[in-house]
């Protein structure tokens, strides 16, 4: 299993790191990435979002 982790710019304080960690779970969560995060993190939020070309071609896959 690969795992990929990113990190945040330093210099950040913790409101802006918690609304910027919040936003990328709802991104990816959007997209159906599974996200284990802390609760803190959770939310019902999904952004609009374009799909990358294979998921977008394997969600068209799924409407016809």
């Amino acid at each position: 299993m690969h795992e990929h982790y990113h990190r945040l710019p330093t210099g950040l304080d913790e409101a802006e790191e918690e609304r910027l960690a919040t936003r990328a779970v709802a991104r990816l969560r959007a997209v159906r990435y599974h996200v284990a995060c802390d609760e803190a993190f959770e939310t019902e939020l999904r952004e609009p979002h374009r799909l990358p070309l294979g998921a977008s071609t394997a969600h068209q896959t799924e409407r016809i």
